[in-house]
């Protein structure tokens, strides 16, 4: 949904009614995902680095978004949903120093009303703000801007039914608003507030953790928190959001998905037919017990990440080298800095050890018409093509996409997909694709061909691309059985 159709059809709806449909647009992908951006941070002898969305949480698509105020509790249940956090008052001080783009705050001026939580004034200051930055930051998309709003903040000083604001920051650094946590209730929200969003992982020293450890850490609070060791790391009163999960009753890809990897690491014999029914609810029971789960029967996202650990566990080979290079013929100079798509291809050619040396130096003479970035084995990765340059490995996507082959056909069963050379190959992959996602601020999502043509970011098949852009006449790989699902999840772990 456009931002100006959702200001349209919900400008007059009451705040609950708006706040649960913005709920179910995010629950579905449908909002702007701006890239994530690092920002850097010390204390003592202590580096660390964490990722914030280069602007405020927006409804709607890159060419016709709003800005949408939102209150404390619809972005905890947003954070929750999606592994993010909300920023201390010490981040938001580091993103406006950080920042690429700063604006110069923009106030509405009286009347001091009703009229301040209205959606006709949010998209009026909204307008106001994209002008403001249009006129004197034009290229300002996808860097990282401040200065525009006041931030929805954790503190130690916040409670129950209460909001925390800061930032506003003027160009000379200093906030206009000062950390409030009394003034306003937590169903608040004025056209001044916006929500900007941090991951929920950060680096220090280079080893990665939790944004809410290092908040709660003795040693490393410092980095990210200036109120000393974080006891609010969520908006109070609020429970994590119930997560969505495959289970008894579900049918579809995903059930396949599952069913395979049920066969393949747990030996129970299930028909993969994408039935949920009860021996695959059995099953699943079974392996939440194997690795020390409570056996609910329900595939939730701990579930997957204990499955693809398990793959991990059993199909890790020992520390790479460097990844070999063998430069591609075919291929378009370029300078890319910024990259939108990861497009997954199968090489069409046999799951050997040996098969992604085969097509790599396929794609280095004459007789290949096509290349990819890097080319996946079960035990080796090839890379072909620079990232910085455009491979030729899917029309409609080869400009801001990374094209990654893999051995094997389009047409495997999802059994087959599930083996242990394949979910090896598979692991090597995600590993490859969770450090892509993270470099670029790509986020680890599969998207439609409708997601395609609205210029969404994340993963892809050949055959999204074939269908948003090629009117569905052309490749079809990495083919219906591919395991999204447990790849999504395998790739979420290794970020």
């Amino acid at each position: 949904m456009k931002g100006s159709a959702f200001a349209s059809r919900f400008g007059s709806a009451s705040q609950a009614e708006r706040e649960s449909r913005v709920f179910d647009l995010v629950d579905r992908g449908s909002f702007v995902r701006w890239p994530w951006k690092s920002v850097a941070c010390a204390t003592g002898s202590f580096r660390g680095e964490f990722y914030v969305a280069s602007d405020y949480f927006a409804i709607g698509e890159e060419d016709d978004f709003l800005r949408l105020p939102i209150s404390p509790i619809l972005a905890q249940r947003i954070a929750d949903r999606l592994g993010w956090t909300l920023p201390t008052a010490r981040m938001v001080d580091e993103i406006w120093a950080a920042a690429e783009v700063r604006t110069a705050p923009s106030p509405w001026g009286p009347p001091y009303d009703a009229t301040m939580t209205s959606v006709s004034r949010f998209v009026a200051h909204d307008a106001r703000v994209t002008m403001q930055l249009d006129k004197f930051s034009p290229g300002w998309r996808g860097r990282l801007v401040a200065g525009h709003k006041k931030d929805v903040v954790l503190s130690n000083k916040l409670v129950r039914g209460r909001v925390a604001i800061y930032g506003w920051h003027a160009l000379d650094g200093i906030p206009i608003q000062s950390l409030n946590v009394s003034s306003h209730a937590d169903s608040y929200a004025d056209y001044s507030h916006g929500a900007r969003f941090v991951r929920g992982d950060m680096s220090v020293n280079g080893t990665s953790t939790r944004v809410s450890d290092v908040l709660s850490s003795s040693l490393l609070h410092a980095l990210i928190s200036d109120e000393g060791v974080m006891r609010v790391t969520r908006q109070p009163g609020t429970t994590r959001e119930a997560e969505k999960a495959m289970m008894r009753g579900d049918s579809g890809s995903s059930v396949e998905d599952w069913q395979a990897f049920l066969n393949e690491r747990m030996k129970v014999g299930l028909i993969v037919d994408g039935q949920f029914g009860a021996k695959t609810e059995s099953a699943t029971k079974a392996f939440q017990t194997s690795v020390g789960m409570d056996a609910t029967g329900a595939v939730d996202s701990r579930t997957l990440a204990a499955a693809a650990a398990t793959i991990k566990a059993a199909s890790t080979p020992p520390a790479e080298a460097a990844i070999p290079f063998v430069q591609a013929r075919n291929f378009t100079k370029a300078a890319r800095t910024a990259i939108d798509l990861v497009v997954i291809h199968t090489m069409e050619a046999p799951d050997k050890p040996t098969t992604a040396e085969s097509v790599a130096r396929w794609f280095a003479t004459g007789d290949a018409k096509a290349s990819a970035h890097y080319c996946v084995d079960s035990d080796s990765i090839v890379q072909c093509v620079r990232e910085e340059d455009v491979a030729w490995h899917a029309p409609g996507a080869n400009r801001n996409g990374i094209g990654i082959e893999h051995a094997g056909y389009a047409s495997r069963s999802a059994a087959n997909w599930m083996d242990s050379s394949t979910t090896a190959m598979l692991f090597r992959s995600a590993k490859l694709v969770a450090r892509i996602c993270r470099q670029y601020g790509i986020p680890i999502v599969r998207l439609t061909a409708d997601d395609l043509r609205a210029k969404k970011r994340g993963l892809c098949g050949h055959v999204d691309v074939t269908d948003a852009f090629n009117g569905g006449n052309g490749h079809t790989d990495p083919g219906p059985n591919f395991p999204w699902e447990m790849y999504l999840s395998m790739v979420r772990a290794a970020s």
